[in-house]
């Protein structure tokens, strides 16, 4: 079933255009979506896509953030500090789902499902006794 959530666009992977030279912030950012998360990934989606059997591969967007909400949730969870290359990500876009299907028997069934939670989910946690000021996002 698709989402209600209009934040969330479900996209089935085989009508994504791959192109590499995609601008940043464009209406085509699903494009760069899908290759950094198919380069991170050892191409899984392209994988899925191929595989005897997998079916219905479907990838869900979210919009990208600003700096502001980086600096907001860094701020709001010093001393913790974000990773660059998951910043880049979230310019690209605040998490992502991908899921697919399989079909057994005549029918099409979930198999499986990848994410990456939006920024305002991930929570700092604290490591070691109290006067241990160490944290992590993850």
């Amino acid at each position: 079933k698709a989402r209600d959530d209009s934040s969330f666009s479900m996209k089935n992977s085989a009508d994504l255009d791959f192109s590499i030279n995609v601008q940043k912030n464009t209406t085509t950012s699903k494009d760069k979506i899908r290759q950094i998360f198919d380069n991170i990934s050892l191409n899984v989606i392209s994988f899925l896509e191929k595989h005897r059997g997998v079916t219905d591969v479907k990838f869900f967007e979210r919009p990208p953030i600003t700096d502001n909400q980086i600096m907001d949730w860094e701020k709001k969870n010093y001393p913790c500090k974000l990773p660059k290359d998951y910043k880049s990500f979230l310019f690209i876009s605040d998490g992502f789902v991908l899921k697919w299907h399989m079909k057994y028997n005549r029918e099409v069934l979930p198999l499986g499902n990848m994410s990456l939670s939006p920024l305002q989910s991930l929570k700092a946690i604290k490591f070691g006794d109290k006067s241990d000021s160490n944290k992590i996002a993850f």
